[in-house]
């Protein structure tokens, strides 16, 4: 009876220190890919207001949690939408870690809307997805 309770003490214990050790081991979920700051020179685009004071040549720096991965950081996952026509608007967008600097390849019309659009399709080099989300605003000068 005392070999069985012993032997049961031991079972349990070894039970007890492997969840421990399983429960603490390292959390291999990818961070989760979200933007942090979106920025034209020193113009907040990413605050409860749409700006409307953007450069007609703006360069736009949009700052990731996480880095993001190259390959999805094309033109059909960043998307700047004329508002008045629907024209989508051709991008030079390069990536260094999580900064995507977005540049349009001809300067944008005077008081003008825009919408710039993030797709699903950007992912990070983790593999998370970012949930899609656009950001609008307005160039300086008259429509």
């Amino acid at each position: 009876m005392k070999r069985k309770l012993a032997f049961l003490t031991v079972l349990l214990a070894t039970l007890v220190v492997s969840t421990v050790f399983v429960a603490c081991d390292k959390d291999d979920d990818p961070v989760e890919l979200t933007l942090k700051t979106l920025v034209a020179g020193d113009i907040d685009m990413n605050g409860a207001t749409s700006p409307s004071n953007i450069p007609a040549n703006p360069t736009i720096v949009a700052t990731f949690s996480t880095a993001v991965d190259a390959a999805t950081a094309v033109a059909a996952n960043i998307k700047l939408t004329q508002d008045y026509d629907d024209a989508n608007i051709a991008l030079t967008i390069t990536v260094s870690g999580s900064t995507v600097t977005i540049v349009p390849q001809s300067e944008l019309g005077g008081g003008a809307l825009y919408l710039l659009e993030f797709t699903a399709g950007l992912k990070s080099t983790e593999g998370k997805f970012l949930t899609a989300l656009s950001r609008s605003f307005t160039t300086v000068g008259t429509f």
